[in-house]
């Protein structure tokens, strides 16, 4: 394997797919080590599809390796020497991904236990679909406010 060059001194290898991994789930954070706990603990939740977490953390002043470590001791930790932005970071962790389908959440996401079914459902049964988003319930977004 070839090694990509990127920005941040990191390199990684091209990407190849894993049969077994069916979603790579990429979360970046920065300095929010509160909130992606219960983004974790909600992905650990998951029993619908064969999944790998991803956390690239923007360079935080907070113990996000350690959050990541308790919360979801399987995920995989890219640490980035400086906040490169979140779509910059979005890449690192799609080129670490091994997943056939890329899921990219916010660290204070929280998810359903199945949340991906009917996402990854229209991806695979419509060839010309190549990006799906979730609907948030209007009841849950105004109990939240």
């Amino acid at each position: 394997m070839l090694p990509i060059p990127i920005q941040t001194n990191l390199y990684l290898p091209i990407r190849m797919t894993n049969p077994v991994t069916q979603v790579s789930i990429i979360i970046v954070a920065c300095n929010s080590a509160s909130v992606l706990k219960q983004c974790l603990h909600s992905l650990a939740d998951q029993k619908d599809a064969s999944c790998e977490v991803i956390v690239g953390d923007n360079a935080s002043q907070e113990q996000c390796e350690e959050v990541v470590r308790l919360a979801y001791p399987n995920a995989q930790f890219v640490r980035l020497d400086e906040n490169i932005g979140f779509g910059a970071a979005c890449n690192i962790g799609a080129a670490a991904a091994l997943g056939r389908y890329f899921a990219f959440l916010n660290p204070d996401t929280e998810v359903e236990p199945n949340w991906l079914t009917p996402l990854i459902a229209e991806l695979a049964n419509d060839t010309a679909v190549g990006a799906v988003t979730p609907i948030a319930e209007q009841q849950k977004i105004e109990n939240n406010n």
